[in-house]
Protein backbone atom coordinates (compact mmCIF):
# COMPACT_ATOMS: atom_id res chain seq x y z
CA UNK A 1 0.00 0.00 0.00
CA UNK A 2 2.58 2.78 1.54
CA UNK A 3 4.44 2.05 -2.41
CA UNK A 4 1.28 2.47 -4.27
CA UNK A 5 0.88 5.53 -3.11
CA UNK A 6 4.59 7.37 -3.26
CA UNK A 7 4.80 5.75 -6.67
CA UNK A 8 1.02 7.77 -7.34
CA UNK A 9 2.82 10.30 -5.76
CA UNK A 10 5.78 10.68 -7.50
CA UNK A 11 4.48 10.07 -10.91
CA UNK A 12 1.76 12.89 -10.04
CA UNK A 13 3.79 16.09 -10.60
CA UNK A 14 2.04 19.31 -9.66
CA UNK A 15 3.03 22.31 -11.62
CA UNK A 16 1.73 25.51 -10.06
CA UNK A 17 1.92 28.72 -12.26
CA UNK A 18 4.46 30.99 -12.23
CA UNK A 19 3.47 33.91 -10.09
CA UNK A 20 6.33 36.19 -11.16
CA UNK A 21 4.59 38.50 -13.68
CA UNK A 22 2.08 39.11 -10.68
CA UNK A 23 4.40 39.79 -8.72
CA UNK A 24 6.46 42.07 -10.69
CA UNK A 25 2.91 43.76 -12.32
CA UNK A 26 2.16 44.51 -8.44
CA UNK A 27 5.99 45.99 -7.81
CA UNK A 28 6.03 48.31 -10.98
CA UNK A 29 2.10 49.46 -10.01
CA UNK A 30 3.59 50.41 -6.51
CA UNK A 31 6.32 52.33 -7.44
CA UNK A 32 3.90 54.21 -9.91
CA UNK A 33 2.13 54.87 -6.89
CA UNK A 34 5.20 56.02 -4.71
CA UNK A 35 5.80 58.51 -7.99
CA UNK A 36 3.03 59.94 -8.08
CA UNK A 37 2.65 60.60 -4.27
CA UNK A 38 6.37 62.19 -4.86
CA UNK A 39 4.92 64.53 -7.35
CA UNK A 40 1.79 65.40 -5.62
CA UNK A 41 3.95 66.47 -2.10
CA UNK A 42 6.10 68.30 -4.50
CA UNK A 43 3.66 69.94 -6.28
CA UNK A 44 2.01 70.66 -2.43
CA UNK A 45 4.52 72.59 -1.05
CA UNK A 46 5.65 74.82 -3.85
CA UNK A 47 1.93 75.51 -3.53
CA UNK A 48 2.46 76.25 -0.18
CA UNK A 49 5.43 77.77 -0.02
CA UNK A 50 4.70 80.27 -3.10
CA UNK A 51 1.12 81.28 -1.44
CA UNK A 52 2.81 82.01 1.33
CA UNK A 53 5.39 84.11 -0.49
CA UNK A 54 2.80 86.29 -2.18
CA UNK A 55 0.18 86.64 0.30
CA UNK A 56 3.70 88.72 2.71
CA UNK A 57 4.25 90.56 -0.43
CA UNK A 58 0.11 91.72 -0.04
CA UNK A 59 -1.30 89.64 -3.38
CA UNK A 60 -5.00 89.29 -3.10
CA UNK A 61 -6.39 85.77 -1.95
CA UNK A 62 -7.82 85.58 -6.37
CA UNK A 63 -4.70 87.01 -7.42
CA UNK A 64 -2.58 84.06 -5.06
CA UNK A 65 -4.67 81.42 -6.48
CA UNK A 66 -4.00 82.83 -10.17
CA UNK A 67 -0.23 83.03 -9.98
CA UNK A 68 -0.15 79.55 -8.29
CA UNK A 69 -2.49 77.75 -10.94
CA UNK A 70 0.10 79.49 -13.52
CA UNK A 71 2.89 78.57 -11.84
CA UNK A 72 2.05 74.71 -11.15
CA UNK A 73 -0.35 74.10 -13.71
CA UNK A 74 0.88 76.17 -16.57
CA UNK A 75 4.54 76.15 -16.00
CA UNK A 76 4.99 79.99 -15.88
CA UNK A 77 7.83 81.42 -14.34
CA UNK A 78 7.06 82.50 -10.92
CA UNK A 79 7.14 86.22 -9.79
CA UNK A 80 10.19 85.53 -7.06
CA UNK A 81 13.46 84.50 -6.81
CA UNK A 82 13.69 80.65 -6.86
CA UNK A 83 16.30 80.52 -4.48
CA UNK A 84 13.94 82.03 -1.97
CA UNK A 85 11.36 80.07 -3.12
CA UNK A 86 13.13 77.30 -2.64
CA UNK A 87 13.83 78.33 0.87
CA UNK A 88 10.30 78.61 1.86
CA UNK A 89 9.53 74.94 0.39
CA UNK A 90 12.24 73.49 2.95
CA UNK A 91 10.48 75.68 5.88
CA UNK A 92 7.41 74.66 4.77
CA UNK A 93 8.47 70.69 4.64
CA UNK A 94 10.25 71.40 8.46
CA UNK A 95 6.83 72.82 9.58
CA UNK A 96 4.80 69.91 8.33
CA UNK A 97 7.32 67.73 10.31
CA UNK A 98 7.02 69.72 13.31
CA UNK A 99 3.54 69.71 13.13
CA UNK A 100 3.48 65.67 12.66
CA UNK A 101 5.90 65.33 15.46
CA UNK A 102 4.58 67.53 18.24
CA UNK A 103 1.15 68.37 17.06
CA UNK A 104 -0.60 71.01 16.41
CA UNK A 105 -0.05 72.84 19.80
CA UNK A 106 4.07 72.97 19.80
CA UNK A 107 4.03 76.73 20.05
CA UNK A 108 2.43 76.61 23.00
CA UNK A 109 4.68 73.48 24.02
CA UNK A 110 7.80 76.03 23.37
CA UNK A 111 6.05 78.65 25.38
CA UNK A 112 5.28 76.14 28.72
CA UNK A 113 9.10 74.55 28.52
CA UNK A 114 10.43 78.08 28.11
CA UNK A 115 8.73 79.21 31.09
CA UNK A 116 9.75 75.82 32.99
CA UNK A 117 13.10 76.33 32.23
CA UNK A 118 13.16 80.48 33.17
CA UNK A 119 11.51 79.55 36.91
CA UNK A 120 13.70 78.40 39.79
Amino acid sequence: MISSLSGYNANRRRTFPSFQHVNQSAFESEERHRQRLSTLRRIYYVQKAYARILLALGYSTQQIIDEVDDVVLNGAEPVVDMDFLEERIIVERLRDIRHAYYGSSYDSCTDLISRRSSSP
